[in-house]
Formats: structure tokens, sequence, C-alpha cells
């Protein structure tokens, strides 16, 4: 009887192994079709991700070029209307952009704007100054100093406005403003009395 039953189970057990054998195989190949369907999704999302920061970029720097050119328009309308305060508020507030067509344009409608608008306030910041209108000084050398052209009074805006600090009592913006006259112009002929002046006011 041992004879006759062996063979029929060693038959089940050859055929459960081959069974076990496709199951494993079968396993395997649904394991590699998952990792692979994992790294192409992975793929298509990073490079979905990639797409939108990309995107972002562009429509930063469209934005970007699109306020310059805004801000330029204004400026420039504001110009040719007479209005050369307006113009220079305008373009003191326009960044530079990644549009070298727009930026030559600003830098060219600064170059017509700031210097008389600086030398205006100047005067007027110079005559507040000399009147003990304090707060009317401050108000217009400091806007002056904004509009800085490199212009030849534009060492003496700095030095005045130093000079009203001081006047006004405020030694800290006063020994600021000495210490930048002699970093930006360090020919000024201001230069002795600005040195003579930090020294004092470091005391």
């Amino acid at each position: 009887l041992y004879f006759l039953v062996w063979p029929y189970q060693k038959s089940m057990l050859t055929d459960k192994s081959e069974d076990l054998k496709k199951e494993i195989v079968i396993l395997k190949e649904e394991n590699n079709a998952l990792r692979q369907e994992k790294e192409t999704t992975d793929k298509d999302s990073l490079q979905k991700e990639q797409q939108v920061k990309s995107m972002v970029k562009e429509v930063q720097l469209a934005a970007q070029k699109t306020a310059a050119a805004d801000g330029y328009i204004t400026a420039a309308g504001a110009y040719l209307a007479g209005d050369l305060n307006a113009a220079a508020e305008a373009l003191a507030a326009i960044a530079p952009s990644e549009n070298g067509q727009v930026d030559a344009a600003v830098t060219q409608l600064k170059q017509l704007v700031f210097p008389k608008v600086s030398q205006v306030l100047y005067i007027s910041g110079y005559g507040a100054y000399s009147r003990n209108q304090l707060d009317k000084a401050i108000q217009d050398l400091t806007l002056a100093m904004k509009y800085d052209a490199g212009v030849d009074f534009s060492d003496d805006v700095i030095y005045f406005l130093g000079r009203t600090y001081e006047k006004g009592d405020d030694k800290a913006k006063a020994l600021e403003m000495y210490k930048l006259l002699l970093e930006k112009y360090p020919n000024t002929d201001k230069k002795g009395y600005a040195e003579s002046r930090i020294a004092a006011l470091s005391k």
C-alpha cells in the first residue's frame, strides 16, 4: 500500500512546489511592476514640480518687467507734464528689472530728472536750515540726498544734513551723516570740518 500512496503524494508535492515557484515569479513580476510604476510616478511628479517652479519664476520676472515698465510710464508722464517731483518719486520706486531696454530708459530719465529735483530740494533745505526750520530742512535735504545724481553739490547736501541734525541735537544722526560724507566723498572740501565734528561727537 505504501508503494501505491507515496508516488501519488510525491506527485502532489511536486505540483505544489511548481505552483509556489510560479506564484513567487508572479509576485516578483508584480513587485517589479509596482516599483517601476512608483519610479515613473515620482519622476512625473518631479518634472511637474520643476515645471511649476519654472512657471512661477517666469511669472515673477514678467511681473517685475511689467512693474518696471509701468513705473517708467508713470514717471515719463509726470516728466512730460512738468511735474518733476512726481517723476522723481516714481523713478526712485522702480526696482531694476530683467529688461535691459526698460532699465536703460529708466536710467536715462533719472539723468534728466534727479539733478534738477535734487538741486531744488537742496536750495530749499539749505534755506530752511539757515532759518532754523530744522524739520523742513531735514525733509528737503533727505530727499535731495535720495535723488542724488553725483552732481557738484552732492557732498554739500550730506554736509548740511549733518549740520541740521547737530543743530537739532540729534548727535547720532549728525555723526552718521558726517561719516557718510567722508565715505562717499573723501576729497570733499568739507573734509576737515567733518573730521573735527566726528571727533567731537564721538567723545
